[in-house]
């Protein structure tokens, strides 16, 4: 199962910063992955989420396999968000509507260094799994303890034991990388849920030591750069401007191997110029730091939400 998202990434540009607790349920397409696409040939699953007015996940969830648009009960995952971030106890299911897994997300967020200004951030979670059943139904963890097989389309993707909720002595598995053909075999040492050594190898054999899972992709400068190439380089457009025409406009991009960006596309719009606006600065982002998973360069998605408010 895809229990935890590897990567998740934001950064925001904010004049003034809100905070909104009222919601609305909506539903949006998913990828495999659970990111949000525009297309339903596109998409493996749809979500019925609670969706804050600063768009934000922010209370129930429930992704649907979508051979049953109806909302029947032939669910994939539900649970709760916070901030963008699962938390609390989450259940997966089988597409033959058999249970998967029980699990449960804490959320550790590290506090923001600035505020009112650029923040990027990662949701780390702890996870620990209660209960886990193969997709014959036969339970292969209780109260948090057993040996798992994890199978996505015919491909081992995690094997080893959990001890108390948590991973623990060695695992091994194939990572499939997002929206590539390409795949990280690994072997990895745990101990009572911290990874303690691992070796993966590229197509070629190569093996690649680490003892960290994964480090994010960095704009050129970090922090400090990303903020100052967005405030030199974003401009309120004249039309918005005029029109009193504020909000968010969401831009997804991959960052690639080596450091490029590319697919870089709307998700999220407001019109008025700042739309193409967006599209515009981050179009001319100079290239970044790649990300690193399991020892190896990685290309991953990216969202951007960009917020025009006039003050």
């Amino acid at each position: 199962m895809k229990a935890i998202l590897t990567i998740c990434c934001f950064a925001l540009l904010v004049v003034q910063s809100q905070l909104f607790a009222q919601t609305t349920a909506t539903k949006v397409y998913v990828d495999w992955n659970l990111f949000p696409v525009e297309q339903k040939e596109k998409a493996s699953y749809f979500r019925v989420a609670a969706v804050d007015k600063d768009n934000m996940l922010n209370g129930p969830a429930e992704y649907f396999y979508l051979n049953n648009e109806d909302y029947a009960r032939n669910l994939y995952a539900k649970g709760n968000y916070e901030n963008n971030a699962r938390t609390g106890k989450w259940e997966w299911w089988y597409a033959n509507g058999l249970p998967a897994e029980i699990g449960y997300f804490e959320k550790k967020t590290s506090p923001d260094k600035q505020q009112n200004t650029i923040k990027l951030k990662a949701e780390e979670y702890t996870y620990k799994i209660e209960s886990y059943w193969d997709s014959t139904g036969v339970q292969q963890v209780t109260n948090g303890n057993g040996k798992v097989q994890y199978v996505e389309n015919g491909i081992t993707t995690g094997k080893g034991s959990y001890q108390n909720g948590v991973k623990h002595g060695e695992w091994e598995g194939t990572y499939q990388i997002p929206d590539t053909d390409e795949s990280i075999p690994f072997t990895e040492q745990y101990t009572a849920g911290e990874l303690i050594s691992g070796v993966s190898y590229d197509k070629a054999g190569k093996p690649y030591s680490y003892k960290v899972l994964e480090i994010l992709p960095e704009p050129k400068g970090g922090m400090n750069g990303l903020m100052r190439y967005l405030m030199q380089s974003l401009r309120y457009p004249t039309q918005a401007r005029r029109k009193g025409i504020e909000g968010k406009v969401m831009v997804q991009f991959y960052v690639n191997k080596d450091g490029s960006l590319s697919g870089i596309e709307l998700m999220q719009g407001i019109g008025g110029g700042c739309d193409e606006e967006a599209l515009r600065v981050v179009k001319g982002f100079p290239k970044w730091t790649p990300a690193v998973h399991r020892g190896q360069e990685v290309k991953v998605r990216m969202s951007l939400p960009i917020v025009f408010k006039l003050g």
